[in-house]
């Protein structure tokens, strides 16, 4: 079982911190694989709300990571976007930080392909923020996010592949981030992982998955909301 990174940007440059010493010292995830996948490039306006240091600059954010937390004895790199092809192994784990419905389906589609893989995913606007997470035996349910968002299916606005790119500065003129919300996406998307992983097996055995937490938000009046599958 591994974990793949997807987009290293300013929410991964927040969640991989706490995510891989939580990995390097849980004696359940030992020698425990990673992989950061990333096509873009880190600009100096980006430090204005990513987590990287100024030496990184016009060097690939997925290599930036790597090299900041070199101290993760398993920790790979794809500078890359991922695609149709992207795949994974059964049980692997895909993280998606990539702000684009394209990234999103490809991860998916790759979770419905293998067995037993999960997919969480965190995005955020101005101040908002959510994660989510999806298991491949969810498909077509409720808790599939292609039936709560179905433009997940169809929608390759702000994808990286094409040139305008999710982080172009028309997009962030469009809907502007700021550093603030891409630590809450982060937060809430290391709530869901520890639950999924940590919490799930002490959890009791009459609790159904319907009734887990589907994922976290916030909005700028509203610190914290938890969906559960029911009102999914």
């Amino acid at each position: 079982m591994s974990t793949h990174i997807i987009g290293c940007g300013g929410v991964a440059s927040y969640f991989l911190p706490p995510f891989l010493r939580t990995l390097r010292y849980c004696k359940e995830f030992k020698n425990h694989a990673v992989t950061l996948y990333d096509g873009d490039i880190l600009e100096t306006r980006n430090l204005q709300r990513q987590n990287f240091d100024q030496k990184h600059v016009d060097t690939s954010k997925a290599a930036a990571l790597a090299e900041q937390f070199h101290w993760y004895p398993r920790l790979n790199v794809v500078e890359a976007f991922i695609d149709t092809a992207f795949s994974v192994e059964n049980n692997d784990t895909i993280i998606v930080m990539a702000d684009n419905h394209m990234a999103r389906r490809h991860a998916l589609d790759a979770a419905d392909r293998a067995a037993g893989s999960i997919v969480l995913s965190a995005a955020n606007s101005t101040i908002g923020a959510e994660s989510w997470w999806y298991s491949s035996s969810d498909r077509e349910t409720p808790r599939d996010p292609r039936v709560r968002w179905p433009e997940i299916l169809t929608d390759d606005s702000g994808s990286p592949i094409h040139a305008e790119g999710c982080n172009s500065a028309a997009r962030l003129r469009e809907v502007p981030q700021t550093p603030i919300a891409n630590h809450m996406a982060s937060a809430h998307l290391l709530l869901l992982w520890n639950f999924v992983f940590i919490e799930k097996p002490a959890l009791d055995p009459k609790i159904t998955r319907p009734f887990w937490p589907l994922s976290f938000s916030n909005t700028a009046t509203s610190l914290e909301t938890i969906r559960y599958a029911e009102v999914a």
